[in-house]
């Protein structure tokens, strides 16, 4: 990956802001079709487990 406008792309300047070309990646859900596998499956994409495979795989995790 290449600098862009001065700014690295890095783990931090993806989380700040400071590097532009970022794409989030969503998880959604029907609230009134949820259910206990989908709750479970939300709970270990956030858990630090869940947050540590992510940024094994070259992703940038969401810090809590």
């Amino acid at each position: 990956m290449i600098a862009v406008d001065g700014a690295e792309p890095t783990a931090e300047n993806i989380r700040n802001g400071s590097y532009p070309i970022v794409t989030p990646i969503y998880a959604v859900t029907y609230a009134e079709n949820t259910n206990e596998n989908t709750d479970r499956l939300l709970e270990w994409i956030l858990s630090e487990e869940g947050q540590y495979i992510i940024e094994k795989t070259g992703y940038v995790g969401i810090r809590r």
